[in-house]
């Protein structure tokens, strides 16, 4: 079964960099600079958790239920980050 201690830990990341980013953007930026540089930071925030969800270590298959629970995120983040740096 699939804990949620490894999930909440990504939406948690994704969530502070979401408040800090929007919090301090700069005022010159309009809207949609905000919102390109924003997707594309999840982008990479993603894309940094599927690559340590690819070393396979055992603290996070723990975090995640097992390994292929694991993969299964991994995949899963693979794939939003695909969509959100598109």
């Amino acid at each position: 079964m699939l804990r949620l201690q490894g999930i909440n830990l990504i939406i948690g990341t994704i969530v502070l960099f979401i408040a800090l980013h929007l919090t301090f953007a700069p005022e010159h930026h309009t809207v949609r600079t905000t919102g390109s540089t924003l997707l594309g930071g999840i982008s990479f925030l993603l894309m940094t958790f599927s690559v340590v969800l690819a070393t396979r270590l055992e603290i996070f298959e723990e975090m995640f239920g097992g390994l292929d629970r694991m993969y299964q995120v991994h995949r899963v983040a693979g794939t939003f980050t695909a969509v959100f740096a598109l």
